[in-house]
């Protein structure tokens, strides 16, 4: 229960189904555990993207190029959003 990685990795094994609902709860939790963890704050904004919640979406591209500056996709998400937002 304390395995940030792990809640990250069932958010993605739900996101991959289209439950964005669960896929969203589960970051949450890996967020909680670890703020630091870049993938999840990405993930979620993958999730938030999906759903089309553009704003959060940035937010959380946002907070993982903080911890990761060097992540591409990460990057090119960010770009995608702020584009479909305009």
């Amino acid at each position: 229960p304390y395995y940030a990685d792990a809640y990250t990795h069932l958010g993605a094994a739900y996101q991959i189904q289209g439950k964005f609902d669960l896929a969203i709860e589960e970051y949450k939790k890996a967020i909680s555990l670890n703020p630091n963890l870049a993938d999840a704050h990405s993930n979620l904004g993958t999730a938030y993207q999906a759903q089309g919640k553009l704003d959060l979406a940035i937010e959380e591209y946002k907070k993982a190029l903080a911890l990761n500056p060097s992540d591409p996709t990460v990057a090119h998400n960010l770009a995608v959003a702020n584009k479909l937002i305009k």
